[in-house]
């Protein structure tokens, strides 16, 4: 990992991060951390397990607040104390069931929390953002053809939908505010698996559940193909990203992260079988 010498642009310089502790998170802190980056990360209070076997927190480079990204007066006032050089916006509710169970919360939280963390990026003049969202933000057809970054937006789901939001909100800000933004992406990707995921209701963790509390392995769709992809992929792409902003003309991109199709067509129950 880091063999890639464009990755030094990141030494000593201040990078933000929200939503640094949860699973994915907590690798890209951990990836900071070692590229030599003063890392801030601002996050609800820690729940994940991953975080304190990922993340040395007695590392001097890193500051941490407890703050909720839905209170925009606190969470501009931090950016605005810290002059972040780099700014990846993490936090969410990540978590399909979640999403029916709270609906609002997740709306509030995907689509109004994104909009203050754009809107103090705009008003702090960031230089270089990477929003990130999911490769739910796709109106799935279910004609088994592959999502491209052009394919159509959409979201039958509550999560899906305010992921959906999430990308066209942050589109709208560039263009609507074009002018005073330097660069600002948005980056999909999904299915990430990985050391330190004891997320609810994903197929690894809910397998070895079964297995240690010896109960039984609750499946909703065994046949669906997934795009699995290792967490240190998706975090190599997510570092690569404000590396090429910094050489491009274009300030406002969207990009997938996903394996080679090749790789793409295990499904669940291969996995569980295996």
């Amino acid at each position: 990992m880091f063999l890639n010498k464009r990755l030094s642009i990141y030494k000593n310089k201040k990078v933000l991060i929200t939503g640094h502790n949860g699973f994915v998170g907590s690798w890209l802190t951990a990836s900071f951390l070692k590229l030599k980056s003063k890392v801030f990360g601002i996050s609800l209070k820690n729940q994940n397990k991953a975080y304190r076997f990922i993340v040395n927190k007695k590392n001097s480079n890193l500051v941490e607040f407890i703050q909720d990204i839905n209170e925009f007066e606190k969470l501009d006032s931090i950016i605005k104390k810290i002059k972040p050089d780099f700014i990846f916006h993490l936090a969410a509710q990540p978590i399909v069931k979640i999403g029916y169970e709270h609906p609002l919360n997740t709306f509030k939280t995907n689509i109004l929390g994104t909009s203050n963390v754009l809107k103090s990026i705009l008003k702090n003049k960031i230089k270089n953002s990477v929003i990130v969202t999911s490769d739910k933000v796709y109106l799935n057809k279910e004609n088994k053809k592959f999502f491209n970054e052009n394919s159509e937006i959409g979201g039958d789901d509550i999560y899906s939908a305010s992921k959906a939001c999430t990308e066209i909100i942050t589109r709208s800000f560039y263009l609507s505010f074009k002018e005073k933004f330097n660069h600002l992406d948005t980056v999909r990707a999904g299915n990430i698996i990985g050391g330190g995921d004891f997320g609810t209701n994903r197929l690894l963790p809910d397998i070895f559940n079964s297995f240690h509390l010896k109960k039984s392995l609750n499946i909703r769709s065994p046949h669906s193909i997934r795009p699995w992809q290792n967490v240190l992929d998706v975090i190599n792409a997510y570092l690569l990203l404000p590396v090429y902003q910094k050489k491009r003309l274009k300030k406002f991109d969207f990009w997938n992260v996903g394996p080679d199709k090749k790789e793409s067509n295990i499904r669940v129950i291969d996995i569980i079988e295996n």
